[in-house]
């Protein structure tokens, strides 16, 4: 019993370790598209002042 509950914290710090991962890339991907869209929307926003 020792070895299987081993096994599975292991299993579980490798989950823990992977859902984390994928949140802070989700994280990291959204600030990034929403810089590329204020950047875009910034530039049409000018474009149509005429400056």
């Amino acid at each position: 019993m020792a070895i299987r509950s081993v096994v599975s914290r292991r299993l579980d710090e490798k989950f823990v370790e992977r859902a984390s991962t994928v949140l802070l890339r989700g994280i990291l991907w959204s600030s990034l598209a929403i810089c590329v869209l204020a950047t875009l929307s910034y530039g049409i926003a000018s474009w149509f002042a005429g400056a």
